[in-house]
């Protein structure tokens, strides 16, 4: 899932305004992702909840004495992910069959859950003052990165090619590659980019907000997914509506 599928592969246009929505949805969870990964990365202790190809090279340091990493923290995260895109797999598939395939909803549902254990991530850290032993920081490190497992999961499935919110590998391949193609793709080749400004800018956010009040900073994410639920929410909601007119 590195992103680098041909460009013919692009979805079926949307409705001008649903593909904005899309858009910023995209964007805004590239930045909640960074943020939760520079919080995660700084404040639980040398891991990722959503870049999962560092927690590998984490992992394969840890091998080495020299390194001063341990593979509990980067095996965690991992494990986490993994069970994260299982949830949002199996709940795809149940609620497809309940629900006949309302994607949509979906969605939504997706959001929430991600808002929900990015919510239990922080109040967590919280209680602890930011301060917590082996077993608390290993709980939360897991809770997180079953979110962004799930969150990565819902971003997959919209088949956006070179576009994802936790990782930059294949969208830098799809950015740079675009350069030298013929003109054409030029909306996603904005959402690429615009991804990974966010990226940084939402680690920056994070790293930025660890110094000012350390035990919360794990709330800029979670809010995060919050508001946008809710706008995503209303904006399906609004969308009905105008289709029930038409």
């Amino acid at each position: 899932m590195t992103g680098s599928e041909s460009e013919s592969t692009a979805p079926a246009v949307q409705p001008a305004a649903q593909r904005r929505r899309l858009d910023i949805a995209l964007i805004v969870l590239a930045f909640l992702a960074g943020s939760a990964d520079a919080v995660a990365f700084v404040g639980f202790g040398g891991v990722f909840v959503g870049n999962m190809s560092g927690n590998v090279i984490l992992l394969g340091v840890s091998v080495s004495s020299l390194a001063g990493v341990e593979p509990l923290r980067p095996i965690t995260s991992l494990v986490g992910f993994a069970v994260g895109v299982l949830v949002a797999v199996v709940g795809r598939r149940v609620m497809e069959r309940r629900d006949s395939g309302r994607g949509a909803a979906l969605g939504g549902r997706s959001l929430w859950l991600v808002a929900a254990l990015l919510l239990v991530s922080a109040v967590g850290w919280l209680i602890v003052d930011g301060q917590p032993d082996m077993p608390v920081r290993l709980a939360l490190i897991f809770v997180a990165a079953v979110a962004l497992g799930v969150q990565s999961t819902l971003v997959a499935r919209l088949a956006l090619p070179g576009v994802s919110t936790t990782f930059i590998t294949g969208t830098m391949i799809s950015v740079v590659a675009h350069l030298l193609r013929s003109p054409g793709h030029e909306e996603i080749q904005k959402i690429r980019i615009g991804v990974l400004v966010a990226l940084v800018g939402g680690a920056a956010a994070g790293a930025g907000l660890l110094a000012v009040v350390w035990s919360g900073a794990m709330f800029l994410p979670a809010a995060g997914v919050v508001a946008l639920a809710l706008w995503a929410r209303g904006g399906a909601r609004g969308g009905a509506r105008g289709g029930a007119r038409s």
